[in-house]
């Protein structure tokens, strides 16, 4: 099925609404695994826009430590690193999933992905109209983006599994951020040693 912008648009006001029907009704209209990809690539660079936009806005002090300084030192190495998490992000929705009895597929937790990423930078994109109309809604809004993720991210999982509990799902998600950010520290450690997280 082709979906319209107007089409996206009604699946967004009902993700928002009710994220596991939107979610449904994406799966439902089963784009080509080939929009999915596109979809993908394109949202890890209109994110990666989107922060190096904000930093023209807000630049980063001096003194922030080497780890942050390294992925954000160009657009190309933003999106780059944002396109590697996003396809790691697949492939954990998949096969964790799978390890715990789901039955969705690959191509689905791709599509998960990309619709959990595009509202993300349609958040991104507001936060960053804020920042520069409004700095203390900004601020506001930036808090409000995790809980949002966590909330689209396990809800999303839940659907594409077919698991009831969306809260369980939850709980999986946190356990394997937690396990995920162990890893990615031990490579930043040896990537640039200590002095890394110096001004963490």
């Amino acid at each position: 099925m082709r979906l319209t912008l107007s089409d996206l648009g009604q699946v967004a006001l009902l993700t928002f609404r009710e994220p596991r029907r939107g979610m449904r009704a994406l799966i439902e209209a089963d784009p080509p695994q080939v929009a999915r990809l596109i979809a993908l690539v394109l949202m890890a660079v209109v994110a990666a826009l989107l922060v190096h936009l904000g930093l023209k806005v807000a630049p980063l002090p001096d003194d922030e430590n080497t780890a942050v300084q390294a992925l954000l030192g160009s657009p190309f190495r933003t999106a780059l690193v944002q396109l590697v998490v996003q396809q790691v992000t697949v492939f954990l929705i998949h096969f964790v999933g799978k390890a715990r009895g789901g039955s969705g597929r690959l191509a689905d937790a791709l599509l998960a992905v990309v619709w959990l990423q595009a509202l993300m930078v349609l958040l991104q994109g507001v936060q960053l109209l804020l920042l520069v109309v409004l700095p203390p809604l900004a601020v506001a809004a930036s808090y409000i983006a995790p809980p949002l993720f966590f909330w689209y991210i396990s809800s999303f999982t839940a659907e594409v599994h077919q698991f009831r509990s969306v809260g369980r799902v939850f709980v999986g998600v946190v356990l394997t951020l937690l396990l995920l950010s162990f890893v990615l520290t031990f490579i930043l450690l040896t990537l640039f040693g200590p002095e890394a997280f110096a001004n963490v």
